[in-house]
């Protein structure tokens, strides 16, 4: 039996403000409707695994769905890699056995050589059932102090270095260090037996783990559960680790500098006398500059080195030699101040566009086969002006079958929804009026999602 797992979580921190807490960096889109996470499960598949497992957050779930997928595992708080690959592998080996072969592979990485990597991870996965664990490292092509790196000796792993700095790369490059993927593979009987060897307390508190079984979808809740990675909690202390060198165009995306260099591959952001431009915008007696905005227009006059990020109604300016320290912003801290930012929900989407005393107006997307849950307001009254498509809207007990530019007024107390059954997304513009404009002001009869 082999399994490919991957590994789709994260609190969009490194890559803000394309990702963010709401929208993790697996799932933003990179061209045209395809997301790191669609691209992962595509690679994947050529694999021809027995299963695909998907390893991600509860609030994530309508992300990470997918025809190509077999189980899902749903966390309700992400505690690192080291509970997501242990628990994931006891899980496979109660279903499948102990020598299941299992792939872990994060799904937030860009691989651009689909033929190198299938030959690695195929590779890894007959060297696995021989009681090995593998990882993939990747030859490096310049002193990345962003990555971790996998000191070996023939293919026999010593030992790890976490992100050094530039001179010291240097060194780690010309004595042969391989870049650290992040991808593992191993049966489940061999991360087993060394979670027992290398970190046995681990294995108590995963014994202790609390599950949900709801068709082919697992949640799980870590509770107590140490926040450490796979590597700080096994692979550091293995004896039996061994690295495969691969040169498959792999870079993490872990940065907004390997954003923008995935962009220029897509051919998505323009050149302009030495700076780059996705968006509209321009540049006067500018030096090395990478803009990106979908909305704003941005000017920049007399400035270097910078990267100017506008999106939606966030705006990020970083130097470039700062680029690391993007994700020291704390999204809870102001998560006030990004009340404005979208919103995903598993029908849509909605972003608040203006506020003010007693009133608030939204912009929904509703996907198509998409369904608001039936509900009401205790504290407001809702006014809807369909702006694109003609979904279904059920306003106490009528069904109305609606048109663009069609406007509906809901009162406070009264049970609604909106089900788009077409092929194409809904959109409509939502003016609430009342004392209480929170989402805590919804009362659910009846949903899609099993929300409450």
């Amino acid at each position: 039996m082999f399994v490919v797992a991957i590994l789709a979580g994260g609190k969009g921190t490194r890559l803000w403000p394309f990702s963010n807490r709401y929208h993790p960096k697996p799932f933003i889109e990179v061209d045209n409707g395809i997301t790191l996470y669609s691209e992962t499960l595509e690679r994947i598949k050529s694999l021809n695994p027995d299963k695909i497992v998907c390893i991600s957050n509860e609030k994530y779930k309508n992300f990470t769905k997918s025809s190509l997928v077999d189980e899902y595992i749903f966390e309700k708080d992400g505690k690192n890699t080291a509970a997501a690959i242990l628990f994931t592998s006891t899980i496979l080996e109660r279903k499948f056995g102990a020598d299941t072969v299992v792939l872990f592979v994060p799904a937030d990485h860009w691989i651009k050589d689909k033929k190198e990597f299938n030959r690695t991870a195929l590779e890894a996965a007959n060297l696995a059932k021989k009681g090995n664990i593998i990882t993939l490292g990747i030859k490096p092509k310049y002193p990345e102090n962003g990555f971790g790196y996998i000191i070996h000796n023939n293919g026999k792993v010593s030992r790890f270095e976490e992100k050094p700095k530039v001179k010291r790369a240097e060194e780690l490059i010309k004595s042969g260090a391989l870049w650290n993927s992040g991808i593992f593979c191993m049966s489940c009987k061999t991360i087993n037996e060394e979670a027992s060897k290398h970190c046995f307390e681990l294995v108590q508190k995963k014994d202790q783990i609390q599950i949900e079984i709801r068709s082919n979808e697992i949640y799980v809740d870590y509770k107590d559960f140490p926040d450490i990675s796979i590597d700080k909690a096994i692979m550091e202390k293995s004896e039996r680790l061994l690295v495969i060198p691969a040169d498959m165009g792999w870079d993490d995306i872990g940065s907004l500098t390997s954003f923008f260099n995935l962009k220029k591959t897509k051919n998505l952001i323009s050149q302009e006398n030495g700076n780059e431009i996705e968006g509209k915008g321009i540049t006067i007696d500018c030096e090395n500059l990478s803009i990106s905005t979908n909305k704003n227009f941005i000017a920049a006059i007399g400035i270097s080195d910078q990267f100017i990020v506008s999106k939606d109604n966030t705006i990020l300016i970083v130097n470039k030699k700062n680029v690391q320290d993007v994700k020291k912003i704390k999204q809870e801290e102001i998560a006030d101040m990004l009340e404005f930012e979208k919103v995903y929900r598993p029908w849509g989407t909605y972003q608040i566009i203006e506020k003010g005393p007693n009133f608030l107006v939204k912009r929904i997307e509703v996907h198509p086969g998409g369904a608001l849950s039936l509900q009401l307001h205790n504290h407001r009254d809702e006014h809807w002006i369909i702006t694109k498509g003609s979904p279904l809207v059920v306003i106490g007990d009528k069904t109305i079958e609606t048109k663009e530019n069609q406007q509906l007024f809901i009162p406070k107390k009264i049970k609604h929804r909106m089900i788009n059954k077409t092929n194409e997304t809904v959109t409509f513009i939502e003016v609430q009026f009342g004392n209480v404009l929170e989402e805590s002001d919804i009362v659910r009869l009846e949903d899609n999602y099993g929300r409450n």
